[in-house]
């Protein structure tokens, strides 16, 4: 995908002058290094990667990814802390994701190796000068007042909200790994950010012309009951889709709950509660309202709703209070009786069974629960922990693992079947599709109609529809439009020229749908040149940012980063 974006793009030789230094520092340098790892250390190209310049791109990462770093203007307007030249960088490591950049995704571990790569790209070409000059230029142009000076309070906020201790802290970081990562980042970014004047008139046309379409469906009447299939075809089939049928991994736990109201304190409030619930108050005000108010914006003061705060608070005292009681007493009390008998005393054992990305039904706080049982270990020190509901803690033991594993086909070949089957009738349904496509090219490459070519086909399960007449750019022109798979037929109209015939798309029951863009009529010239600039310079944009991304991607699959034992890293896309 790469290699293909580029070759569409470069149409100059100072372009294809940056590609083939691309080229030769992923290639060669996959050469050179060939064979190296050893104990020392990482590996990528011809660089040991030590574990600074690792945890340098790891804090990068976070902190590029970091949600919290949005800031608001004293309007309410949203504006980023990140520093200048971030979005090009973040956008780079994040557009071949496509499971986002969420705390534990896989994902993660292939943009640290991005950035890395990108860094040493830096490094080879020298794309980034001046050290940490160079990156206290940048901050100090990041952040900014009003009249363009250095805002140290703007700075301060962005350390605090991604969690750096000090400023040197971040701009050692900033310095070493980011900035680096960031220049070669946008050279090839600016290389590739480039439009033919033909993909530009096409694109404007498809948004801003009325077209005008007609659609094609073809009945499916094929039964997948009727396909006839043998153990040999099914056992092929479920070979090849084996990942389909895996069992999650399963594991069995013990427990037991401690209610927090065990915890709950009563009485007039002390001058501490009552202190720590106005501060609740402060920071919470979006959970409570005020029962004399009918209006949900109406600001909520503390001694209107000062009961319900005092009891939030002491509910949350005494479920943490209940957690303490359980790590700093119960646990030790289980390295001298076993779990059942320690769990006599506090209601009794009880046992569950949790699936790897399941649901823990009857636990509050599932998710927690959930992610502690799948870090216990059985039989070992960390088989047994403490982990909070709402209004209770848990006692959790884990008792017993079943890997996961792909069931035997003998007891999914019902499911193979009706799988099996479902394909074979949506493969037979494009086929027809196919053929159907053929059919009405022919036709309309004779100098039929549209309308005149299905009805030559003289197919009973063929239905078109009426002329669609839209404006892609224009959504008022199709928003009330009561057509069939308007999504499908609107995506492939951004795709297709006047005169041609999408490719078959299965829909519904296994139905084929087919688009033709029958005409493209230019409604307002004026627009489409007082948008053309602007819409230019963002497909333009778009386009750069997707090659760039695609880069990134390629080069760390084409030479992936080695373990020390010089065995490539496995940097697989998430799922």
């Amino acid at each position: 995908m790469f290699i293909y974006r580029f070759s569409s793009l470069i149409q100059s030789k100072l372009l294809w002058g940056l590609l083939a230094l691309l080229m030769v520092f992923a290639f060669v340098v996959a050469d050179s290094c060939s064979g190296m790892g050893g104990a020392g250390g990482y590996q990528r190209a011809d660089e040991t990667i030590t574990p600074k310049t690792y945890e340098q791109a790891s804090r990068a990462v976070g902190t590029l990814t970091n949600n919290d770093l949005i800031g608001f203007t004293p309007e309410g307007q949203p504006y980023p802390l990140l520093p200048r030249g971030s979005d090009v960088l973040l956008g780079a490591l994040t557009i071949s994701e496509p499971q986002g950049y969420a705390n534990g995704n896989p994902n993660t571990q292939r943009m640290i190796w991005k950035l890395i790569a990108a860094r040493q790209l830096a490094d080879r070409f020298n794309l980034q000068q001046g050290g940490e000059d160079a990156a206290k230029q940048m901050i100090e142009t990041s952040y900014v007042n009003a009249q363009g000076s250095f805002n140290p309070d703007s700075y301060k906020q962005f350390l605090q909200r991604a969690n750096f201790q000090t400023p040197a802290a971040f701009e050692s970081i900033y310095a070493d790994t980011w900035l680096p990562a960031q220049a070669a980042t946008a050279a090839v970014f600016k290389s590739v950010g480039w439009i033919s004047p033909m993909e530009r008139d096409f694109m404007l046309s498809v948004l801003l012309d009325e077209t005008t379409a007609y659609t094609v469906t073809l009945k499916n009447t094929a039964k997948p009951e009727d396909i006839v299939l043998d153990d040999a075809a099914l056992k092929a089939w479920y070979d090849a889709n084996q990942e389909r049928y895996r069992r999650p991994e399963e594991r069995t736990i013990a427990y037991f709950e401690i209610p927090s109201k065990t915890f709950l304190r009563s009485g007039d409030p002390t001058e501490e509660e009552e202190i720590e619930a106005m501060q609740y108050h402060a920071d919470h005000m979006d959970e409570f309202k005020d029962p004399s108010s009918t209006n949900a914006t109406d600001s909520v003061t503390y001694d209107a709703v000062r009961d319900q705060v005092l009891a939030k608070v002491r509910a949350n005292d005494a479920l943490s209070k209940a957690s303490t009681f359980a790590n700093e007493e119960i646990l030790p009390e289980l390295e001298g009786a076993t779990f059942e008998e320690v769990a006599k005393g506090y209601g009794g054992m009880k046992t569950a069974t949790l699936t790897q990305n399941g649901w823990p039904v009857g636990f509050q706080n599932a998710l927690d629960v959930r992610e502690l049982v799948f870090n216990l270990e059985v039989g070992g020190d960390l088989d047994c922990d403490v982990v909070a509901g709402s209004d209770r803690v848990y006692l959790i033991q884990l008792t017993g693992i079943r890997e996961s594993a792909i069931r035997p086909f003998e007891e999914v070949k019902e499911q193979v079947t009706t799988a099996c089957r479902a394909e074979k009738v949506r493969e037979q349904a494009l086929a027809k599709g196919n053929t159907l496509r053929d059919t009405l090219a022919k036709s309309i490459a004779e100098g039929k109609s549209f309308t005149d070519a299905v009805a030559a086909c003289k197919d009973a399960n063929l239905t078109a529809s009426a002329a669609l007449t839209f404006t892609l750019g224009d959504p008022s022109t199709y928003q009330q439009m009561d057509t069939p798979y308007s999504a499908q037929v609107f995506d492939e109209a951004q795709k297709l020229g006047t005169g041609k015939i999408s490719e078959p798309t299965v829909v519904g029951n296994n139905d084929v749908l087919l688009v033709y863009i029958a005409s493209r009529v230019e409604k307002d010239t004026l627009k489409k040149t007082e948008q053309s600039a602007i819409l230019t310079q963002q497909w333009t944009m778009n386009a750069a940012i997707l090659t760039t991304g695609d880069w990134l991607s390629w080069t760390i699959e084409t030479n992936p980063p080695k373990d020390p034992n010089g065995i490539p890293i496995k940097l697989d896309m998430a799922e």
